[in-house]
């Protein structure tokens, strides 16, 4: 099982760099449109601390910038669920500050509109996570 997340990974990874380098990041309108006020649940692949885990997390983009997430399962060493804040900076980076998840570090994305999907990659152009559009619902989902 491990083995195939990690392929799957690896695919994602390099999908993500192919297409980042031939399709351009969402603007602040079409970021803010397609995450405030809405609930995004990832593929079973996520980024904490810097290193993937094959886990799924729903986060919460409320209006004012507030922003609840959780976990699928328990990560090693963190809580399951985490609550911080959010913004889309001018150039369409999200910026998310997790209180424990990245003990109040800003964490940047770029956002990548695919057919079916969004693609979140950071500022270093590495995977950060992706969430399926049937994964998107308005309101909070989380709790």
């Amino acid at each position: 099982m491990k083995k195939s997340i990690l392929i799957f990974a690896l695919l994602i990874f390099s999908c993500s760099m192919s297409y980042a380098a031939s399709i351009q990041s969402m603007d602040k309108n079409q970021v803010t449109n397609a995450l405030e006020d809405k609930t995004i649940t990832t593929v079973p692949l996520a980024t904490l601390h810097g290193n993937l885990i094959s886990n799924t997390v729903s986060v919460y983009f409320g209006k004012g910038g507030k922003l609840i997430g959780q976990f699928t399962n328990k990560p090693n060493n963190d809580p399951q669920s985490d609550k911080g804040t959010w913004e889309v900076k001018a150039n369409g980076q999200v910026c998310v500050q997790w209180k424990v998840w990245t003990n109040n570090n800003p964490i940047c994305v770029y956002t990548y509109k695919l057919s079916n999907s969004l693609v979140f990659i950071n500022t270093d152009n590495k995977f950060e996570s992706m969430v399926l559009f049937d994964k998107i619902h308005t309101g909070n989902q989380v709790g």
